[in-house]
Formats: C-alpha cells, structure tokens, sequence
C-alpha cells in the first residue's frame, strides 16, 4: 500500500499503464485489518502458503 495526497474530501486517482496480461489478488479481512497480496499470473498453492 502506498500514501496518497490529495484534497480533503476528495479520492485521490491513481492512473498508471498496465503492462502484465494477467494479474490476481488474495485477500483476507479480520475484524482491525484488511490484508491483500496482488501477485502477477495465476495464483498458486505457494503464493497461498507464503501469504
């Protein structure tokens, strides 16, 4: 995750060129925190393990 600035009250648009042809995020949410991993290509049972 990174620090955005922008106005107060206002969504801060983040716009970059996408260069990979495929790409996938694992997610899990608890009850203080939000946590993701975005892996490039297909997940595995690895990329699964280590997140």
């Amino acid at each position: 995750m990174v620090k955005t600035w922008s106005l107060i009250g206002k969504t801060p648009i983040l716009r970059h060129k996408m260069s990979w042809k495929k790409l996938s995020v694992i997610g899990a949410i608890s009850q203080k925190d939000f946590h993701f991993q975005i892996v490039t290509g297909s997940v595995k049972s690895q990329d699964l393990i280590h997140f």
